[in-house]
């Protein structure tokens, strides 16, 4: 029996919230139309969250030493696929599943999403993650005061001290020489860890096991594309840290390709030769930082209105009879 859509058109045009238990069972319609993907990225989530918990175990024995996780889901499709839709109801696919499997939803802690569009040109995409980890367990210490220990309030503003102190810019290495400036790149390696612990204090306060960050639209900040996903690379390889990007993996493409041409090759070189050689180092360098950081089997294709058309009804009003989408279509044209 094939699966039935709803196009609810009484609805107000900015609720996007169409996700709920009842879209798990197949014999009721579905106003949600990714079903397959949200099974997928549920699939996923419960994966990422296993992981977490192993990497919480084995930091407990040794917290200084740290590993990275290819974790980062890709949420792609054509333009219009409902990308940002999927994205913000990512949250309530994973609560309605917990509800039905008796899972406690609360293990993985939802930050609010993060759309590159909106940062501003000085706007440091490393140092927004953290500030928008800050803000959410800043809130919850205000909110429960009395339900977090002191201890723990304390590890956290220490780990962030400490993370603050270690992302300096390039130029404030200069000015430096000899074991000064050696203490400063020091610094510098150990991000990687002090950021661990940062996240790590972190969910403690928030009391879950891992955190999805959901990032939107980065295909449209194209003069930000290669740095986000730098940043998701480099930074997100956390186990703690669950990233959910969306976007369409062609402009990814392209925008990463064009970092490499600019690092393979000079376009005045004379040489063509090596022109030739550059723009082929530079396509291959892109297909492989792609696929490691965004890896085949964690990336979700949401399918296009084409594929459920035949079996897509609108509904108009509350009391009328729901129709063919077909049917308007014939109407239309």
């Amino acid at each position: 029996m094939a699966t039935k859509y709803i196009l609810d058109l009484t609805k107000e045009e900015y609720r996007d919230d169409f996700m709920g238990i009842a879209e798990f069972d197949k014999n009721q319609p579905k106003e949600f139309w990714q079903y397959e993907a949200r099974d997928k990225l549920v699939e996923k989530l419960e994966l990422f969250l296993s992981d977490a918990q192993k990497y919480k175990g084995e930091r407990a024995k040794n917290r200084s030493k740290t590993w990275l996780s290819h974790n980062a889901i890709l949420v792609t499709g054509q333009r219009g696929t409902g990308k940002t839709v999927f994205l913000r109801n990512s949250e309530v696919m994973w609560q309605s599943f917990c509800k039905l499997s008796s899972n406690p939803s609360s293990a993985i802690y939802f930050l609010d999403s993060i759309d590159p569009t909106m940062l501003v040109e000085q706007d440091n995409f490393a140092n927004v993650i953290i500030a928008q980890i800050y803000s959410e367990v800043e809130f919850k210490i205000k909110k429960n005061s009395s339900d977090v220990s002191e201890l723990l309030k304390s590890d956290f503003y220490k780990t962030l001290k400490i993370l603050a102190d270690s992302l300096g810019k390039k130029e404030e290495f200069e000015g430096y020489s000899g074991i000064d400036k050696v203490l400063q790149y020091k610094s510098g390696i150990n991000i990687e860890k002090y950021f661990h612990n940062y996240v790590e204090s972190a969910i403690n306060i928030l009391g879950c096991d891992a955190l999805a960050l959901p990032i939107d639209d980065v295909d449209m900040a194209l003069n930000r594309a290669y740095e986000v996903v730098d940043e998701v690379r480099r930074l997100l390889g956390c186990p703690y840290i669950i990233p959910i990007v969306s976007g369409d993996v062609r402009l990814y493409e392209q925008m990463v390709n064009i970092h490499f041409d600019e690092k393979a090759y000079r376009s005045r070189s004379q040489n063509q030769l090596c022109i030739n050689k550059g723009i082929n180092l530079s396509t291959e360098l892109t297909d492989a930082y792609l696929t490691k950081v965004f890896p085949n089997q964690m990336r979700i294709t949401l399918l296009p209105i084409d594929y459920i058309a035949p079996t897509l009804e609108i509904k108009t009003s509350a009391k009328s009879e729901m129709y063919p989408y077909r049917d308007h279509v014939r109407q239309v044209h």
